[in-house]
């Protein structure tokens, strides 16, 4: 018999590397919103 747990896939989402990659994107999402309301102006 096969236990529910060894059948259990783990997400990238699950691990504390997806976690800060999530929190990454959360705040490139913030950054793109900011810069689209013209709250920071594009430099090079």
């Amino acid at each position: 018999m096969v236990n529910a747990k060894e059948t259990e896939r783990k997400r990238v989402a699950d691990t504390d590397i997806g976690k800060e990659i999530q929190e990454e994107i959360d705040d490139l999402k913030l950054l793109l919103q900011a810069y689209r309301e013209g709250k920071i102006k594009e430099s090079f």
